[in-house]
């Protein structure tokens, strides 16, 4: 969708700052997608731009009833499990998502809260009993609560921090997670619009060095340990609002600044409804 800003320029300034790495899923923006409507492709910079993410089950004209655009700007946000198939994007493009030791990483994205059952935000993750693949999870519990996560496999080591207050339903929160590169769980933080919340650890093992390069794809959705897409309830943002990854530690002030932005981006209007009088 056309804005009156070009928020994914404004939010990618703040994400690649400093010449880092970043990507943006524009997810329902047609500007992004293929002629066939099947993937979307990243905005963002360096070995994150250009990365092609996969609409499932189906091409973005056949999602489901229970898929909400939103806000004067409309934006796309994808549903879980309704009594209909989970939709979802994943890239297979993972390499860019794996952080070495010692190396920072910020993840978020908007999302509206479901109830009763976890709502994926953005993850790398597969609990696949016996082919275990996990590297990071950013979620929001049924509670709901907020979790982030990230996996050693090398050394089955957990580092796991929440924000343990329920938030309410069917409201959409910007929630964000950073990790500095250290070795234990207060070097997880967990952002929900824009303020840091994180107030309890959840996992914080000793034999954590980082996380492992897998084959896992990443995007707004992980498998449980028989393998099964976790069932979910709760819809994820997509366009300017949605899911980001940057090889950078965001700051306080920078999560507040791209919440900031997100809420814009929810109730701008295109320019040619500003022209309208419609705003």
């Amino acid at each position: 969708m056309p804005y009156a800003v070009d928020y994914y320029m404004e939010i990618g300034d703040i994400l690649g700052q400093g010449g880092v790495d970043y990507c943006i899923v524009p997810a329902g923006d047609a500007r992004f997608e293929n002629p066939a409507r099947t993937t979307v492709t990243s905005v963002g910079s360096g070995a994150g731009d250009g990365l092609i993410f996969t609409y499932t089950p189906t091409a973005r004209p056949l999602w489901s009833a229970s898929t909400r655009y939103e806000g004067r700007g409309d934006i796309a946000f994808l549903p879980g499990d309704f009594g209909v198939a989970l939709e979802y994007v994943t890239t297979p493009d993972v390499a860019f998502f794996t952080t070495t030791a010692g190396n920072a990483f910020s993840i978020g994205g908007m999302a509206r809260i479901g109830a009763g059952k976890l709502l994926p935000v953005f993850c790398k993750w597969t609990e696949q009993t016996g082919s275990e693949d996990r590297e990071f999870r950013l979620s929001a519990g049924g509670d709901p609560v907020i979790v982030f996560d990230i996996y050693d496999e090398t050394n089955n080591a957990l580092l796991s921090r929440r924000w343990a207050t329920g938030l309410n339903l069917d409201r959409v929160y910007a929630i964000g997670g950073t990790y500095d590169g250290g070795t234990d769980a207060v070097n997880l933080k967990i952002y929900i619009d824009g303020m840091r919340r994180d107030n309890s650890t959840l996992a914080d093992d000793a034999g954590f060095v980082s996380m492992v390069n897998g084959a896992t794809p990443a995007g707004n959705f992980y498998r449980v340990s028989t393998n099964a897409l976790r069932t979910t309830s709760g819809w994820v943002a997509g366009s300017a609002c949605g899911l980001y990854f940057t090889k950078r530690l965001l700051s306080d002030q920078d999560e507040r600044k791209i919440c900031i932005l997100q809420r814009e981006a929810l109730n701008d209007l295109p320019p040619i409804n500003r022209m309208r009088g419609l705003r």
